[in-house]
């Protein structure tokens, strides 16, 4: 689908993911767009290690984020073993499907 090519119907069903990227790892150095985001989003998703702690991303979006919201932590096995994976990720948490969803890392904003 092509940008902007997404109807109000489509957007309130399916919501929105912004990928963050939050710099070099100083939170002053975090972009006021991204601060933005991450202030606005009702729902944050971060990854976390094996104990549910989260990691550096947190730490520096975390001044950045709204008081009152959802937060998702991901567990990201870092392995290409398919069945920890699939273990690891579900079938994803749909209660906040048509929600605006952030997901913040460090360095650039990547998907994978």
């Amino acid at each position: 689908m092509e940008r902007g090519s997404m109807h109000a119907d489509q957007l309130e069903r399916w919501g929105v993911l912004y990928a963050l990227g939050l710099g070099p790892g100083d939170p002053g150095l975090v972009t006021v767009r991204a601060a933005e985001l991450l202030h606005s989003c009702p729902v944050v998703a971060f990854p976390v290690d094996s104990q549910g702690d989260p990691g550096r991303s947190y730490r520096i979006a975390e001044p950045y984020l709204a008081a009152a919201r959802i937060e998702l932590p991901l567990r990201m096995p870092m392995t290409g073993h398919v069945p920890t994976l699939t273990a690891a990720w579900g079938g994803g948490d749909r209660r906040h499907r048509g929600a605006r969803v952030q997901r913040a890392r460090r360095g650039l904003p990547v998907l994978g």
